[in-house]
């Protein structure tokens, strides 16, 4: 059971090494606690007049607030709300990691 422990948080810690502060990624793979810009959505139209809608466009800052248990749907803060996104939706939306003082 010990090894499995350490051999996580062994593997966390290496993950969370190689993404490094500007780093483009896509809204899922974003760490509960981080915050990054979004840079481009790629989604279809429907789904973009959705995103549009509660304040998701280029430029905005997205905390990762909390994943559910079986880590989907996530909450994100968003321009003052908490929305909660599917993973399937926040892989078509990439940011890049860090505030908008970090990143810009």
């Amino acid at each position: 059971m010990g090894y499995f422990t350490s051999h996580s948080f062994f593997y966390t810690y290496n993950k969370l090494d190689k993404m490094k502060l500007g780093e483009s990624m896509t809204l899922d793979e974003l760490s509960v606690g981080e915050s990054g810009i979004v840079k481009k959505i790629e989604t279809d139209d429907n789904m973009t007049r959705r995103f549009i809608d509660i304040g998701l466009v280029e430029g905005t800052k997205v905390t990762s607030l909390y994943r559910s248990y079986l880590k989907d749907p996530t909450a994100y803060f968003i321009r003052g709300a908490v929305i909660a996104l599917r993973k399937k939706d926040a892989k078509k939306i990439y940011i890049i990691r860090g505030n908008h003082e970090d990143v810009l």
